[in-house]
C-alpha cells in the first residue's frame, strides 16, 4: 500500500511541475505551453489507476467474496430457468 501511496504521490508531484512549467513556458510560446499542459492532463487518471491497483499483499475486501458467491448462485439459477 504504502508503494501505491508513493507511486501516486510522484505521479500528481510531476502533474503540477509540468503545470507551473506551461505556465511559464507560455508566457515565451503559447502553443508549446498547451502541449506541455496537455501532457500534464495525463497523468491525473493515471496517477488514480496505479493509485487504486491492488497488490497481491492486499488483503480483498469482503464484499469482493459476497459478489461472487452472488455471482455464482445467479448463474446456477438462469441454468435452472432455462
Amino acid at each position: 500500500m504504502e508503494t501505491r501511496k508513493r507511486n501516486y504521490l510522484i505521479m500528481m508531484a510531476v502533474c503540477l511541475t509540468l503545470l507551473v512549467i506551461a505556465c511559464v513556458v507560455a508566457i515565451f510560446s503559447p502553443e508549446l505551453g498547451v502541449v506541455v499542459a496537455l501532457v500534464a492532463c495525463v497523468f491525473p487518471p493515471l496517477a488514480a489507476i496505479l493509485g487504486n491497483d491492488a497488490e497481491a499483499d492486499d488483503a480483498r475486501p469482503e464484499w469482493d467474496d459476497d459478489l461472487e458467491r452472488w455471482a455464482q448462485t445467479e448463474i446456477e439459477r438462469r441454468k435452472v430457468d432455462h
